[in-house]
């Protein structure tokens, strides 16, 4: 029987020799999203998914201080109170993620909340512990993924801008493929990277705007990212398309 892909490293410490990584299904990454996710939301639930790992599936609600969560932020550049995760939670439970059925696994269906409950209030942010639940049609994917893209949580953390840290969780699924290669279209790119609608549709503003500067802060850290990326226009057919072509080696 294969094995399923698990976490590695500690997400409370920062370390370069043992990364704290953590394995998120790519139709969590790779997906159409309605509600107000922000870049930092991104950056928390993907901590709080490695943090609580091994009681999935077994505690229905998890508890982490906000204090502890919070200091590893402030590590990498975060806020020194910890107001905004309370904010970063709530927004989270009103987050919308729209699944398309793939072939392969009729898992990804329907429409799911990020994170199912959290508790946020008054009396809750005086506890100074955040109280939060995972959807329970959603832990048996994020256990058994089946495609996923495995994120470096602290490099992750560290990213800046939205649209780093939206590119560098795409490149993740493909870095370790034999051939580290993807070709997309630039509506599937704008899509994936959450770009609102009707702005950046050019890929001459995309790539100046968003492609660019996200690559920048990629390459300036190979260590910490596990790769570098290089980003090509293509034509087809002697037609010039919206077409992208990554092209990823790892260090």
């Amino acid at each position: 029987m294969s094995k399923h892909p698990v976490p590695t490293g500690d997400p409370w410490k920062l370390s370069e020799t043992h990364p704290a990584t953590v394995p998120v299904p790519l139709p969590v990454i790779i997906v159409k999203v309605e509600g107000p996710y922000t870049e930092r939301d991104r950056k928390l639930w993907t901590f709080l998914l490695h943090a609580v790992w091994d009681e999935l599936g077994e505690k229905r609600i998890h508890e982490l201080s906000a204090h502890k969560i919070n200091q590893v932020f402030r590590m990498l550049g975060g806020d020194h109170n910890t107001s905004w995760i309370w904010e970063s939670a709530k927004r989270l439970v009103d987050t919308k993620v729209i699944f398309e059925c793939e072939e392969e696994d009729e898992r990804y269906q329907g429409i799911a909340s990020l994170l199912s409950a959290a508790a946020v209030g008054k009396r809750a942010r005086e506890t100074g512990f955040l109280r939060f639940e995972f959807p329970s049609m959603l832990i048996p994917i994020l256990k058994e993924p089946g495609r996923f893209a495995r994120l470096r949580v602290h490099f992750l953390i560290g990213l800046s801008g939205k649209y780093a840290v939206s590119l560098y969780e795409i490149l993740e699924s493909i870095v370790n493929k034999i051939d580290p290669v993807m070709e997309v279209s630039l509506d599937a790119l704008r899509q994936w990277l959450k770009v609102p609608e009707g702005k950046l549709t050019r890929w001459v503003h995309l790539n100046q705007r968003v492609i660019q500067p996200a690559i920048e802060q990629i390459n300036t850290n190979p260590l910490g990212a596990g790769f570098t990326v290089d980003v090509h226009p293509i034509k087809k057919r002697q037609v010039c398309r919206s077409d992208t072509f990554y092209s990823l080696q790892s260090r």
